[in-house]
């Protein structure tokens, strides 16, 4: 209606909508309320549900275990690990068993062993990591002046040399195999793209062929190479590294190697290629 003769408007209050707040209202709500340390607690409780990991962290944090759980036998365990990442890292990757090749047997030999020796010093170096970040943790917590305090001192002191001494070069191992891999793949799809199908398609299937052969190849060296390592890592370390971790106590458990990750993509690269990559040529010459 109008007053006087002059229209009027009736503007609606923001918060007098006939459907209640809207969704972004809802947010801004939660926000301001996720400003309050209890409610923020709450609300990621919810989101996040307790678990396992939590009740072990819980227990832990409320022992009152020592800092060594096995004071006496953790120098003679630091040592004997550090003998067996001294083995592995020099015998880890070399001279892996094959079928005489005749020949060509030194030239499959040679990646195959840049696969392991990759694997072998990703280790070697990640545990003399963890296990210098681990000491001085624990030599913070342990009193000035005890036993374990010198103990753990002196074994961070060694784990900081390790480090020294494993920084040993690697090459980009994940560049090269995936290179090796996707490059045949790239050019076989390139030159089916480009019309190389023309004269009977034999310059595009011999592109194919050999793609195939090379992914292959590469594939089987990856798996042969991961292997190599994974086993002698496991033959040297898992034992020692067993009897270090229990005998500090409550840290988890000790660092696995990278070799079942090289074997999956071994496995995946062996399914694309003899799988995948087929039909894809094959949707490459019908387009």
């Amino acid at each position: 209606m109008s007053t006087g003769g002059e229209p009027t408007t009736h503007v609606r209050p923001p918060d007098d909508e006939p459907d209640g707040p809207s969704w972004y209202r809802d947010q801004l709500e939660r926000l301001k309320a996720l400003t309050d340390d209890e409610d923020l607690d709450a609300y990621l409780a919810k989101v996040e549900p307790r678990g396992p990991r939590e009740q072990e962290m819980l227990s832990e944090l409320a022992s009152h275990q020592p800092v060594l759980a096995m004071p006496e036998q953790f120098l003679p365990a630091h040592h004997r690990a550090v003998r067996a990442l001294e083995a592995v890292r020099r015998h880890g990757f070399r001279r892996p068993v094959l079928r005489s090749f005749g020949p060509l047997t030194t030239v499959v030999r040679y990646p195959i062993e840049l696969v392991a020796r990759y694997i072998v010093v990703s280790y070697v170096q990640q545990v003399s990591n963890d296990l210098r970040n681990l000491y001085r943790l624990r030599e913070a917590q342990a009193p000035l002046g005890t036993l374990e305090n010198r103990r753990l001192r002196r074994a961070r002191r060694d784990a900081e040399d390790m480090r020294e001494v494993f920084q040993g070069r690697t090459i980009g191992l994940p560049t090269f195999i995936l290179g090796g891999a996707v490059l045949p793949v790239a050019a076989s799809l390139s030159n089916a793209a480009s019309g190389v199908t023309d004269d009977r398609g034999w310059p595009f299937i011999t592109a194919t062929i050999i793609g195939l052969l090379v992914a292959a190849f590469v594939s089987w060296v990856v798996l042969r190479g991961a292997a190599l390592a994974h086993r002698r890592i496991q033959i040297a370390t898992r034992v020692p590294l067993e009897r270090l971790w229990q005998s500090i106590g409550s840290a988890g458990k000790p660092p696995r190697d990278d070799g079942g990750t090289f074997a999956l993509l071994a496995i995946v690269l062996t399914v694309g290629a003899w799988l995948v990559f087929p039909l894809l040529v094959l949707f490459a010459v019908v387009g």
